[in-house]
């Protein structure tokens, strides 16, 4: 059963998450901490509908019950490690995955979030072992979706990848997740060029092959990055990216504020010119 109270507390704290100051946010703040709670609060019936989708294929019972590539062994010992060598991630050639990747994940590592969002004191049943196998794998491929789909790793880069994420896997409430965090983005840009952004993920999604979303990070990590893009069809996003590069000075990473400040400074210059005429 649902609980209402936890699920408005976490949808609100994840809105505030990319409306405040990112510098300025307390440890009570952290996204992993509304994100889990939304999964395990809205496990039922949303567990068990991705579960009965995703385990129609090898791979995905591989990610449904913590198997192969997703085993928390293997996870921990291998693709973790890798993830976080950044000598290894710099020294790829320019153009592949890995390569991009670093360059997305330069100035922070995985394993906080890791630590963060996965935490095996919570499992007591049988969709507490799925949803914690969920959260491993969806954790460790976050950010090589960030860069197969390039999308960034601002607001709007995280929401489209929530969508992302939410489609692939056949799980509602990470397409929730992304819902509520356009809205902060809308909110706070006042931009209707956020709906057709939205909309143009949705299509690229319908287009693209699911089971990009059940493989492991380690299989594209020295691959060249438009060859995977294009097995997979993983078609263009050019109204993200004049949408992104309108505002890309504007963000703190994963934040709205500064947008808030750019804003304010176009509207002042308006005001300028007024007073200049």
């Amino acid at each position: 059963m649902w609980n209402p109270i936890k699920i408005t507390k976490s949808l609100k704290d994840i809105v505030n998450f990319y409306t405040v100051d990112y510098e300025h946010q307390n440890e009570n703040e952290k996204l992993g901490v509304p994100v889990t709670t939304l999964y395990r609060e809205m496990q039922f019936p949303f567990g068990i509908m991705m579960m009965n989708k995703v385990t129609q294929t090898t791979l995905g019972q591989d990610v449904v019950w913590g198997r192969k590539h997703n085993d928390k062994e293997y996870v921990e010992n291998k693709v973790l490690p890798i993830l976080m060598d950044k000598k290894y991630l710099a020294s790829l050639p320019e153009g592949t995955v890995g390569k991009e990747y670093y360059k997305i994940c330069a100035n922070f590592g995985i394993e906080t979030l890791y630590n963060q969002r996965f935490k095996d004191e919570e499992v007591k049943s049988r969709l507490d072992v799925v949803r914690t196998n969920l959260s491993r794998h969806t954790v460790v491929s976050h950010d090589i979706l960030h860069t197969l789909f390039k999308y960034n790793t601002h607001a709007l880069g995280e929401a489209l990848i929530q969508e992302v994420t939410g489609h692939l896997l056949d799980y509602k409430p990470s397409k929730i997740i992304g819902f509520f965090i356009l809205l902060a983005v809308a909110r706070t840009t006042k931009d209707k060029e956020v709906w057709k952004v939205y909309k143009e993920c949705k299509e690229v999604l319908q287009k693209c092959k699911k089971e990009i979303g059940y493989r492991s990070p380690l299989d594209f990590l020295e691959s060249d990055l438009e060859e995977v893009r294009q097995k997979f069809n993983i078609g263009e996003v050019p109204l993200y990216e004049k949408f992104e590069k309108k505002y890309h000075n504007y963000f703190y990473p994963d934040s709205c504020r500064s947008i808030e400040k750019y804003v304010h400074a176009i509207n002042e210059k308006k005001e300028s010119r007024l007073e200049e005429i």
